[in-house]
């Protein structure tokens, strides 16, 4: 018995920070600096026109359909970088996905995956918004 209320308490726990992180960043009542928000708005407003969706079994193979959506994106997590790229977890209609975008060129890049064949991928270096860098001496 003891054990069930032990556990029923961590999940409650854990739902509630989970419910705490879960803020729309690009909305304008949370803490972000307004360039960092105008960025998360130019993110979440990127989403419906260069995202399409689909469900598969962890291969990338579709499954079903492909679909757009017109939802604007909330944006969960903001990402910086030392250049002019940034990274944003969001999410739409359920679906959690990852953006990439670039504050001086305009251009927004959809997933991980095609990240990945972006040709400057692997030397740019993110880190969430608000944390700072520890440097080993």
């Amino acid at each position: 018995m003891k054990l069930s209320i032990r556990l029923s308490l961590i999940g409650v726990s854990m739902t509630l920070i989970g419910c705490a992180t879960t803020q729309n960043l690009a909305q304008k009542d949370n803490s972000l600096p307004e360039k960092e928000r105008g960025i998360a708005q130019e993110i979440a407003r990127a989403v419906p026109k260069g995202c399409v969706f689909f469900q598969h079994m962890g291969d990338n193979k579709p499954i079903s359909g492909m679909t757009k959506t017109e939802e604007v994106a909330e944006i969960r997590r903001l990402y910086v970088s030392t250049t002019d790229w940034y990274k944003a977890s969001f999410v739409v209609k359920g679906i959690w996905g990852e953006g990439y975008f670039n504050s001086k060129t305009k251009r927004f890049i959809c997933g991980d995956r095609a990240w990945g064949t972006f040709q400057d991928a692997a030397q740019i270096q993110f880190r969430e918004f608000g944390t700072t860098v520890k440097t080993l001496n």
